[in-house]
């Protein structure tokens, strides 16, 4: 199925127009058409694609990290739970994150760094293998299918969570492989994925865990890999930022040295989810997402804006359905109109008794 579809009690089909009325307009449209006649496409995985699995974005990490160094340099108490508040507020409020991180660093020498970020990771007793991919990930083989193998995944988080769908896939399983700068054994067919900042995956980790201030500056001292993989995608074909918000300094700098170039197309994928607290004004919003399509703009990336992490999923999957079908795709209102007429019908019998009678009695059988 492409997506749970909400059947309205007034048996119109209004609620469909409205549920997913954003896949025909633009620029989630513009996206979508662009997938379909894009030669190559990379994408770029953010914490968003972690965070709906149960990891904690790259802020909460941050923070878990400060209270842990504070506490074991004795500069706070396990049980002082308002001066650990305290003391992270500080931080954050003076330094900013990437601060905060240089701070954490700081206070803690290398190896126990490299030991404390998968606990603060996954909590503390627990693994890679706790974790299952979120509608995110699991959306990431229909791309490899239809674009494979122009099609490249890039991520900046540690966690093994798009491996992991690879190797579930119900539809097409197959396996996948870390790459962290070094050369590595990569089976045929097998996906390659990326990782930018370091990994910590189930199988172990690989390479250094890029997280604090030194580590971004060290980058950006000479021509790192990174970059010379990130650089090379972004001239090569369509880009797409998935469940980051772009602050990595890292990859804000290669757009900004790729600013003037306008193809091939580059989008970032921003979640409206928990962004803004209740009772904040009206206008607020959209002032707001305006000013980051502008911002975007400017180094040549459309800012596109869902409500809900499972959104993000399904626009994956229209992606992926409109470059193998072509002209053939039909967009997603019009397919969950059709499905919502048929279960109407065949399956409810709303307007015939005995097709009622008889949908249920299938209905029921299949349920037994």
């Amino acid at each position: 199925p492409d997506r749970g579809v909400r059947v309205a009690r007034r048996s119109d089909q209004d609620d469909v127009d409205v549920s997913f009325a954003a896949f025909t307009q633009p620029p989630l449209d513009r996206l979508i058409a662009d997938a379909a006649t894009a030669q190559r496409l990379t994408l770029m995985l953010g914490a968003g694609a972690s965070i709906e699995a149960g990891l904690p974005s790259w802020p909460a990490l941050i923070e878990r990290l400060l209270v842990r160094a504070g506490t074991e340099r004795g500069l706070l108490h396990e049980t002082d739970e308002a001066g650990r508040t305290r003391w992270v507020a500080e931080a954050v409020r003076r330094d900013g994150y990437l601060g905060a991180a240089a701070i954490v660093d700081a206070l803690t020498d290398e190896s126990a760094l490299d030991a404390w970020i998968p606990e603060a990771l996954y909590g503390v007793g627990r693994t890679a293998a706790d974790f299952f991919p979120g509608p995110i990930c699991r959306k990431l083989p229909r791309l490899v299918d239809a674009f494979s193998p122009a099609f490249e995944l890039m991520t900046t988080n540690y966690d093994d969570l798009p491996e992991q769908a690879m190797r579930d896939d119900p539809l097409n399983p197959r396996e996948a492989v870390a790459y962290v700068g070094e050369h590595r054994e990569v089976p045929r067919d097998a996906v390659q994925v990326v990782h930018l900042h370091g990994y910590a995956g189930r199988d172990g980790a690989a390479g250094r865990l890029v997280l604090t201030e030194s580590d971004y500056q060290r980058m950006q001292q000479t021509v790192s890999w990174q970059e010379t993989r990130v650089r090379a995608a972004l001239g090569q074909g369509m880009f797409v930022f998935v469940g980051t918000s772009l602050v990595d300094p890292n990859l804000v700098r290669y757009l900004y040295g790729d600013a003037g170039a306008t193809t091939p197309p580059r989008y970032a994928i921003f979640v409206r989810q928990d962004t803004y607290e209740e009772g904040v004004p009206a206008g607020v919003p959209a002032a707001r997402e305006e000013a980051v399509r502008a911002r975007w703009s400017t180094v040549g990336v459309t800012a596109v804006f869902v409500d809900h992490y499972v959104d993000v999923a399904q626009l994956l999957y229209e992606m992926a359905r409109a470059k193998q079908l072509g002209d053939a795709y039909v967009p997603l209102p019009d397919r969950a109109r059709d499905w919502v007429e048929t279960v109407q019908s065949q399956i409810f019998g709303i307007g015939d008794d005995d097709a009622f009678v008889r949908g249920q009695q299938v209905f029921g059988a299949q349920l037994r």
